[in-house]
Order: C-alpha cells, then sequence, then structure tokens
C-alpha cells in the first residue's frame, strides 16, 4: 500500500515521546513493504535540517517538511479568543503552504491510506476528500481536551485559568465537530478509545500502543544501582508533570519511609523552575 502520515512536526530526531511513536510507526509500515511518504510541518520549535536526516531512514521514509513558525504569539492568541471558535493551539497549524503542499501531492500521487498525526491536523480532513478516495486514519496520540482541562485545574493564576478552561472547552468542541469524518480511528490506548466512543465515534476502531523495536538497543549492565528507580521524559509536558506530582507525594514518600536507602532519578529536558525546586 502506499500510505500518507501528515505530522505537525518532523519526528527527528526522536528524541520525545511524539516523535518517537510517529517516526516507529513509519519504519513498521515501511517494514511491512508498504510505500510511505511524509508529509510534515518544520516547526521553528522542532526544526530539522531534513539533510541530516539518516540516509537509513530516507531510504524507506520519503519526509517532506514545510516550514511554519508556530510559536504562541500573545497578540493571535488575543485575536483568536476574540474572533474564532477555534482552539488557538490547532489553528497556529492551519498553513496555506502545507495546504498546497498536501494538495499538491494528491494531485500528482495516489495514496491507499493517509493517516493523521494527532487530533489537529484533522482540520485538514475537507481538503483530503476533495482531492483524494484514500481511507483516512486518525491517529488518536491523546485526549488533548482532558489534559487542558487538568492543566487549567492546576492554575493558580485566575485570567490564565480562564483562558485554559475556554481551551479545553474549544478543542472538546472542535474533536466532537471532526467526530467521524474520518474512516477508522486509531488510538493509543483502549481508555482513549472509550473517551472517543462516549463522545460520538462510530467508525471502526483499533487500538495501538506506541512502541519501539529493542534490536538496535544495547544494554549495558555493568554499571546498574539496585535497587533504584530511574524516570526519563520531557519535563515541559504537563501530563508527565502532572504523573510526577502523583509520583512524588502519593507513592514515592510511602516507598521511601520504607526503604530509605532507596534512590529516583529523574531525567527530562525544559523543566520550570517550581518544578525544580520541589
Amino acid at each position: 500500500m502506499r500510505i500518507l502520515q501528515l505530522c505537525n512536526k518532523v519526528p527527528y530526531p526522536p528524541i520525545d515521546g511524539g516523535a518517537i511513536a510517529t517516526l516507529n510507526l513509519s519504519k513498521g509500515f515501511a517494514s511491512w513493504g508498504n510505500s510511505v511518504t511524509m508529509l510534515a510541518i518544520n516547526t521553528k520549535k522542532h526544526h530539522c535540517d531534513l539533510s541530516k536526516i539518516p540516509d537509513e531512514i530516507n531510504k524507506i521514509v520519503k519526509i517532506i517538511g514545510v516550514d511554519l513558525d508556530t510559536k504562541i504569539s500573545p497578540q493571535e492568541a488575543l485575536k483568536n479568543l476574540l474572533f474564532s471558535k477555534l482552539p488557538y493551539i490547532a489553528e497556529r497549524f492551519l498553513s496555506k503552504e502545507y495546504e498546497a503542499k498536501l494538495v499538491e501531492l494528491l494531485q500528482n500521487e495516489q495514496f491507499d491510506v493517509i493517516q493523521i498525526e494527532g487530533l489537529y491536523l484533522s482540520l485538514y480532513i475537507p481538503i483530503i476528500r476533495k482531492h483524494s478516495n484514500a481511507v483516512i486514519a486518525l491517529r488518536a496520540h491523546n485526549v488533548e481536551h482532558e489534559i487542558w482541562k487538568r492543566t487549567a485545574a492546576q492554575e493558580e493564576n485566575q485570567l490564565k485559568k480562564f483562558y485554559l478552561e475556554i481551551l479545553a472547552k474549544r478543542i472538546k468542541r472542535m474533536k466532537i465537530k471532526l467526530m467521524n469524518s474520518y474512516d477508522v480511528l486509531i488510538p493509543i490506548t483502549a481508555r482513549d478509545g472509550e473517551v472517543f466512543r462516549e463522545l460520538g465515534n462510530i467508525r471502526p476502531m483499533h487500538v495501538s500502543p506506541a512502541g519501539t523495536s529493542l534490536d538496535h538497543i544495547k544494554v549495558d549492565r555493568t554499571n546498574i544501582e539496585f535497587p533504584s528507580i530511574f524516570h526519563i521524559g520531557a519535563l515541559d509536558w504537563s501530563p508527565n508533570q502532572e504523573g510526577l506530582l502523583w509520583f512524588f507525594y502519593d507513592v514515592w514518600l510511602k516507598i521511601h519511609e520504607k526503604h530509605p536507602e532507596m534512590k529516583f532519578y529523574l531525567a527530562g529536558r525544559n523543566a520550570p523552575d517550581w518544578f525544580t525546586i520541589l
């Protein structure tokens, strides 16, 4: 089959969960004998020099990047709040350049499956329907409105809390409006799939957890500290922060009380100041 993946960032280098999940899926498609093309927004925040992507990847996945500055702008956020019904976090990925490249691809190539990586690029489904008869799969990486609702609940600044609550409601409304406009839903967990079902999904659904191949990983067991616990993950991602706070206060304190000699190691990028002084 010929598969086209639509991505809101180039998943290289694979140094975060989203990039790892997306690129590993691309590799999996290719390993099953499929032809894989990826049309990705090349953001300034996660900008990738496509010429430096290794040949081992370029040989199995054709990656096309479209440059777009998705940096959050207070002025644009205010404009969105006052004059748009879309969540600003999704509106940032609407691009005439990306749309034009997508149309060009669909007009010049035939695809059997077009997989949308994440909710926000679902806004391009009408464009896909207009120019292609491919099966559209939505890969639901998260239940976004829940993430922002929880973030709002923890926010102490009342103005920011108010904005985040509006954002969460808009994301949920957008999700419901786009519900079933795809042909198949691919959530990462069964629980996420159940949330979509409760919101109205009636399309076929296949749960596909994020995975990785261990074939290329060499485990060094020469310097293991046992017993100990280790966590690695982006520390600027609110779900990771929330999970770690739960672990610190509801789990780790109890473990440390019973096993004071045990150590917990934490590694991750972009930890906010309030998190590092806990």
